[in-house]
């Protein structure tokens, strides 16, 4: 069956009956509010490499867990943060920290158009994946800074895609590939903390350097109070650091 992809078309839900089974589709609205840049934190630009390995590696933890842990530059992070929240905004916030090795020529796992938090698996077939929060994505805001390439890049143009039933959000790769228009995509200045919501899609690009750099990813995640990740499932941990040259 073909896949539609419409240009701001409105949002429905088809139904298509074959005898038995049935096939559903979802049309879901993408880029709908642009980027919005805030400030640079100047000392990303001289930080060395040594120092971006020693931020600790954080996932989905609270800002107090992270006031308490992270290192020096995350803490810079931080308090620029506090002066583009509110108090009880920033309390909400969700951490994730990463500052793998990444090898020349390689792409990092994010290197696929995607959307954060979009997609999970679905507890009642967990072989199928859905979008619990489809109401909240636009409302999700997330802010992202990284130390160095590989950028990350952003698809700005608003599009609706289709999806069926059950369908991956990997399987449509091919779909967003054959529409992207290159004046469209916008690459994130690095050491700048960049904003954007839950049904922004963006991809890591392609590393070109001569030699393995470590790449110091920051994302906070702010969820309004319906969404399921709001206020729960805090990991008050440090991870172990990872290399994709397996280090």
């Amino acid at each position: 069956m073909k896949k539609i992809i419409a240009i701001l078309s409105a949002l429905c839900v088809l139904t298509t009956g074959y005898g038995e089974e049935e096939t559903t589709t979802s049309s879901y609205l993408y880029n709908t509010i642009p980027l919005v840049a805030h400030d640079e934190i100047e000392e990303f630009f001289d930080a060395t490499q040594e120092e971006l390995v020693a931020e600790p590696q954080l996932d989905n933890t609270s800002t107090s867990y992270a006031e308490e842990h992270g290192g020096p530059l995350t803490q810079l992070f931080l308090t620029k943060l506090q002066t583009i929240l509110s108090d009880e905004e920033y309390q909400s916030l969700r951490i994730t920290i990463k500052s793998p090795r990444t090898p020349s020529g390689f792409r990092p796992e994010s290197g696929n158009w995607h959307c954060d938090f979009h997609f999970e698996v679905n507890p009642e077939n967990p072989s199928m994946m859905y979008r619990p929060n489809e109401s909240f994505d636009a409302e999700t805001r997330h802010f992202m800074l990284i130390s160095s390439e590989p950028a990350t890049e952003f698809y700005t143009k608003p599009v609706t895609l289709d999806f069926w039933s059950g369908q991956d959000w990997e399987e449509i790769q091919d779909d967003i590939n054959s529409i992207i228009d290159p004046d469209s995509l916008v690459s994130v200045p690095v050491a700048t903390i960049m904003e954007f919501r839950g049904n922004n899609i963006h991809r890591a690009t392609t590393y070109h350097g001569d030699e393995p750099l470590v790449r110091y990813f920051i994302r906070a995640s702010l969820f309004p109070k319906e969404h399921t990740h709001h206020g729960v499932g805090f990991r008050e941990q440090i991870r172990d650091r990872f290399s994709y040259q397996g280090e």
